[in-house]
């Protein structure tokens, strides 16, 4: 069973995180929400790089304009390392000090300029994108159409925490895209307006 959320109606402490798995060469605690896979929308953000091969693995780069946006993974990403910090002698059987789990973690987060970018994963399942893509009439196109300064809406899966070569970091999927149709701005008013000819204008007392 699985449930999409949008982002901003998720309380992060409903999260139950799991005993970690061996998963090809990693351990995952998976992680349930109403004990249902949990999926997450994001609405209306910009990527600021389309898809992209970094190291053989494929990234898109998201803008966390919107405050509500950070908070949610900042705040998510701390909650991680709490629960790390809480259950890591219990899941691996060894004690681990805190400096060390600190120094372990890995953020999606990143800075550029004043702007903060989530970078988020494209799986490939047999060389091919597992995420769906779909334009604005809700019609499926290529991955390739997701373009530098798109702004998108997406559906993501939080899969939990992963665990790699004494590193953690949180563990996510893209199921789908959405390419919105940018809103044509209203053009800017800089004094030079003009009053629109074969009316009258005058105000009568």
């Amino acid at each position: 069973m699985y449930s999409i959320k949008k982002c901003e109606d998720i309380d992060i402490e409903q999260f139950i995180f799991k005993l970690p798995k061996k998963f090809n060469n990693k351990y995952i605690s998976s992680v349930l929400l109403d004990d249902k896979t949990s999926f997450i929308q994001l609405k209306d953000v910009r990527t600021l790089s389309g898809f992209y091969n970094t190291e053989g693995k494929y990234k898109i780069d998201i803008i966390l304009d919107d405050e509500n946006y950070y908070n949610f993974f900042m705040n998510l990403e701390m909650l991680c390392i709490h629960r790390v910090h809480q259950h890591y002698p219990k899941w691996f059987g060894v004690d681990s000090d805190s400096e060390t789990l600190d120094s372990s973690f890995i953020s999606f987060l990143k800075l550029k300029g004043m702007e903060t970018i989530l970078t988020l994963p494209i799986e490939l399942d047999d060389d091919e994108f597992e995420c769906e893509v779909y334009n604005s009439k809700k019609q499926r196109v290529s991955c390739n159409s997701v373009k530098q300064n798109d702004i998108i809406s997406l559906i993501i899966r939080f899969n939990g925490i992963q665990f790699y070569r004494n590193k953690f970091a949180t563990y996510w999927s893209i199921s789908q895209i959405k390419i919105n149709e940018e809103k044509e701005k209203e053009p800017e008013n800089i004094g030079l307006g003009k009053l629109e000819k074969n009316i009258y204008h005058f105000i009568e007392s």
